[in-house]
């Protein structure tokens, strides 16, 4: 498993960038019932090597 940072400063154990960001989602919709917050930035390491994705969750699920 691969430790990944959420933008807002959260860090999550995932099996992908993608997981992270749904984890992340269910823990802020579940703080802020009303928050509309669909889209992270994720920060991991691959081989040594520092990695950003941008995940709109939205856009995935089909929801744009």
């Amino acid at each position: 498993m691969t430790l990944y940072r959420v933008a807002w400063l959260i860090d999550l154990d995932a099996d992908s960038p993608q997981e992270a960001a749904e984890k992340a989602r269910v823990i802020q919709q579940n703080t802020d019932p009303e928050s509309i917050g669909h889209v992270y930035d994720v920060y991991y390491k691959e081989n040594g090597e520092p990695v950003h994705t941008h995940i709109d969750l939205d856009e995935i699920e089909g929801r744009v």
